[in-house]
């Protein structure tokens, strides 16, 4: 307002204090309107915050379980889906740039899940099996060596993209094993 003297335009004031023209016009219009009290906030009166602390803490817990936990088909969290849960739980819906901003509050991060296969043998034929090799490798010549060849399958892994995560913790996923087992791997230990 002291930048408003006689002969000052609110263009020349607007340029110098780097603001757009209508908020010196606005805050021109309620000073003169309302005194002192027209400089204050105006933002008392807009209502209850959405923003409860359920919605702080919930997004942590939602972050250590799966989306599939839920019922969701993704394996992975998006900021979009977290909003969704969270409606679920605490009631209101929440802005996506809201939800980004509880995350970067707690510290979360997006990282890529770690895949993991799960042997679709029993435990009993898994550790012979393992057992086996472990024999066949402590057993070699020293002029020999062992050479390891995995076939696996990817293409019907799914496709994996980043999932948010709580800081200093990578999820694991389990992924389905695309190979069965051969007629040479038959018991053969």
């Amino acid at each position: 307002m002291l930048g408003l003297g006689p002969g000052t335009t609110p263009l020349h004031s607007a340029e110098e204090l780097r603001v757009a023209r209508s908020t010196i016009s606005r805050t021109r219009s309620r000073f003169l309107a309302e005194g002192l009290a027209g400089l204050r906030g105006h933002r008392a009166h807009n209502g209850q915050r959405k923003v409860s602390a359920a919605h702080r803490l919930q997004p942590e817990q939602l972050l250590d379980a799966s989306p599939q936990d839920f019922g969701w088909a993704r394996p992975m969290w998006t900021r979009e889906l977290l909003a969704l849960q969270l409606e679920r739980y605490t009631g209101p819906r929440l802005s996506i740039c809201h939800i980004g901003r509880l995350l970067r509050a707690m510290g979360a991060r997006r990282k890529r899940l770690r895949p993991v296969v799960r042997c679709p043998w029993p435990k009993s034929r898994e550790r012979r099996r393992i057992g086996a090799i472990c024999e066949l490798i402590c057993s070699l010549p020293r002029d020999e060596i062992a050479f390891y060849a995995n076939e696996m399958d990817v293409d019907f892994n799914p496709r994996l993209g980043l999932d948010w995560m709580r800081r200093g913790r990578q999820k694991r996923v389990l992924t389905p094993s695309n190979t069965a087992p051969s007629a040479d791997d038959a018991d053969a230990t």
